[in-house]
């Protein structure tokens, strides 16, 4: 279905194959491992972006935050995991990686909000009116 560059723009950014880039495999996984880090941040930036300024920061900080925590999932549970374990010790070993997992994003994810949520104080007058809204 060819697009029409004219009438929708976004619309071949969107059509495109990474066939028709001529991708080797190896881009097209890390593209494709991009983008699902990315698409979480950008699915919460939509409600953000309403009531912080520079919300678009927290898509990158997500992206970070996912990857920090899948990195310390693989640098714990592999060395653990051993061919022949009983299910109850793969499961722990499962469970601890996950829980080391969720601290991971959520130290890298509060810090990012931390500092969203103060560039938003800074931007605001003493009063409660943001910056924007004073007209000069």
């Amino acid at each position: 279905m060819p697009c029409s560059a004219r009438r929708r723009p976004w619309c071949c950014a969107v059509s495109i194959a990474p066939e028709q880039l001529q991708l080797d495999r190896r881009h097209r996984a890390d593209s494709g491992i991009i983008g699902v880090l990315m698409s979480l941040g950008t699915a919460q930036w939509l409600v953000l972006r309403n009531h912080l300024p520079h919300a678009q920061r927290w898509i990158w900080a997500n992206a970070f935050a996912w990857g920090a925590g899948l990195l310390v999932f693989t640098a714990v549970t592999t060395p653990l995991w051993q061919p022949g374990q009983p299910p109850e010790v793969i499961a722990l070993i499962g469970a601890l990686g996950g829980l080391l997992t969720a601290a991971t994003m959520a130290a890298v994810t509060g810090a990012a909000l931390t500092r969203l949520v103060r560039d938003r104080g800074a931007q605001e007058r003493p009063w409660g009116v943001p910056a924007k809204a004073v007209r000069s």
